[in-house]
């Protein structure tokens, strides 16, 4: 069964809103509608538009009911997002707050430990990356400076940087003077 078109836009309106068209979708779209109104086959129309005889009735349908607005793509629902506000202000306040060895067990946060606590507090698992792109999102930094050891001695460093240095200068003048 073949499905009347409209018939109160004329061809030349539809082949002017094709000319205005940026997308190539919706051009082909106006092409093969525009066949159709020009009493072509539907066949021939499909055709033009590069898509089905099935299409080709599914759009005029659309045509006949919306007009051209029929003929853009509608956006499409998808899923609801998982990651909301009270996550995000947990997670920043987590940061915020640092972690604490007696508390935690832990000196600092991997991403993997934001991983494991969302899922228990929330109920969700995000990926290593979703977490990491919501941190730079946050402008929060998840890099730390090098862990430096408490009995560290700035000044014994310096002083065995100093020595290696001239007795490696030592070693080179001799392989020099050898050859």
């Amino acid at each position: 069964m073949t499905v009347k078109i409209r018939t109160d836009i004329s061809v030349r309106d539809v082949y002017q809103r094709a000319k205005q068209e940026d997308s190539a979708t919706i051009r082909a779209r106006l092409l093969g509608i525009a066949a159709v109104l020009e009493r072509k086959p539907r066949g021939y129309a499909a055709k033009l538009a590069g898509i089905t005889i099935n299409n080709i009735r599914t759009w005029i349908q659309r045509f006949n009911t919306h007009g051209f607005d029929g003929l853009i793509n509608k956006k499409q629902p998808g899923q609801a997002p998982k990651w909301n506000s009270e996550i995000e202000q947990y997670l920043k306040d987590k940061i915020l707050t640092g972690a604490s060895f007696e508390k935690d067990k832990r000196v600092v946060f991997r991403l993997q430990d934001f991983q494991n606590d969302l899922e228990k507090k929330f109920g969700l698992r995000f990926g290593l990356s979703t977490i990491w792109y919501k941190l730079k999102e946050l402008n929060l930094s998840w890099l730390s400076a090098r862990q430096q050891h408490p009995k560290t001695d700035p000044v014994a460093q310096e002083a065995f940087k100093k020595k290696c240095l001239s007795s490696s200068k030592k070693f080179k003048s001799s392989i020099r003077l050898k050859r």
